[in-house]
């Protein structure tokens, strides 16, 4: 970064409030397409914006759903846990 001199302007960094984790498909996918899980509250319009702003990546669609967590796994109590809920985020580049 250059340094700052009194009288130019400050450098601003943008940190989203959000985060995208790629991940691998589980059913075979086009080769175009990613998988990403994102927050609950982020929008599709949010992910295109996202990647386009951040990443400089072009966006033709984003598909998303909302992937149930299950309850078959048990603790050493024998009692039910919780997986948590979690969306999908599927871009087509």
């Amino acid at each position: 970064y250059p340094l700052h001199q009194l009288g130019n302007p400050q450098l601003r960094i943008f940190r989203p409030k959000w985060f995208l984790t790629l991940v691998r498909p589980g059913k075979e996918q086009p080769p175009d397409t990613v998988q990403f899980h994102i927050p609950m509250e982020m929008t599709k319009l949010d992910v295109k914006n996202y990647l386009e702003k951040i990443y400089e990546v072009p966006v033709g669609a984003v598909r998303t759903r909302i992937q149930f967590g299950s309850n078959k796994k048990r603790n050493h109590l024998n009692q039910r846990v919780n997986q948590p809920d979690y969306k999908l985020a599927y871009v087509h580049m």
